[in-house]
Parts: C-alpha cells; structure tokens; sequence
C-alpha cells in the first residue's frame, strides 16, 4: 500500500511538473484551439447534431467515438475561459488531445 502512494505522489508530481513548465505554451495550445472550434462553428453544430442523432444518418463506431471525443474537446477546450483554466483544466485538455490523436480515425494510413 505505502508503495501505491509513493507512486500516485510521484506521478501527480511530474504531472504538476509538466504541467507548470509548460503553462504558456498549454495557454496558447487552448487559444489556439478555440479559435479553431470558432472557425468552423457550423461544422462542430452539425456534427453535434449527428451525434444527437437528429439527421438520422447511420454511422459507424468509429464516427461516433472520434464525434464523441471531439466534442469532449470542445468541452474541455471551449467551456472556460483561458484566463480562468488551472492545471487541473489544462491537464484534462492534454489528456483528451492525447486520446483523441490515438483514435483509429487518426492514426490509419
């Protein structure tokens, strides 16, 4: 048991490590992304619709797990305002451009 907390230390530690060496750039990573989201507002509306299944279209699992984890992005990226985002928020944000980069959607060639 001591061991298991030993570990969770040390990786909550290099996390907050990461995290505050990293602040500006994770800053400008997440303005950047807003205004990515803000371009192509009507683009994320609709795919938010599909995923609602209000257009009654057939996807497959895959369209809907990389329509999921775009719009968990979007959430994660978009709902607060960057001057009010901690590392909690940022370490989220990382962590869900880290599963969304591993979809299959993305890595297949």
């Amino acid at each position: 048991m001591h061991i298991d907390n030993d570990l969770y230390t040390a990786k909550t530690g290099l996390w907050a490590h990461i995290l505050e060496c990293y602040l500006d750039r994770l800053s400008s990573y997440g303005t950047r992304l807003r205004s990515v989201f803000d371009k192509f507002k009507l683009v994320y509306e609709e795919l938010v619709t599909k995923q609602l299944g209000a257009l009654e279209e057939v996807h497959s699992k895959l369209d809907y797990e990389l329509g999921d984890n775009i719009i968990d992005l979007y959430q994660e990226a978009c709902t607060i305002p960057a001057e009010k985002m901690t590392q909690a928020y940022y370490e989220a944000l990382v962590r869900q451009c880290s599963r969304l980069l591993r979809l299959q959607h993305l890595t297949a060639g």
